[in-house]
């Protein structure tokens, strides 16, 4: 991560995920449990990590936000493990879908629609 570009890309995680510029830089004690979600899920995305879990990431998000998540995640090239009940926004993300079912795990391409065909 460049040093120099640190503050404005959390900013700009910060505002897609919808906290408003004026709760950048207060402290996390004055915001309310629903954004203190938000600013968790956006030190995930700030990392760029090489392996990235989500449980449940569309939980408490807007429209808006939630397509913009899509649009983050799909420009990853990282490992995601996803988790979630929101079978359009796992139809946008996944390109595979892994079964664990009986202590065994099995691993299928495409995304949540295909899956169910097979």
């Amino acid at each position: 991560m460049d040093g120099y570009t640190a503050e404005s890309r959390a900013g700009e995680l910060l505002l897609g995920l919808g906290i408003p510029l004026e709760q950048h830089f207060g402290p996390m004690s004055e915001v309310s449990p629903g954004w203190k979600l938000r600013v968790l899920l956006a030190q995930a995305l700030f990392s760029d990590p090489e392996v990235l879990l989500l449980d449940e990431p569309t939980n408490h998000l807007d429209i808006n936000t939630i397509r913009w998540l899509e649009n983050i995640l799909t420009q990853r090239s990282s490992l995601m493990i996803i988790i979630s009940h929101d079978r359009h926004f796992l139809n946008s993300v996944c390109t595979h879908m892994a079964d664990l079912d009986y202590g065994e795990l099995r691993l299928f391409p495409g995304n949540y629609d295909e899956y169910m065909t097979v």
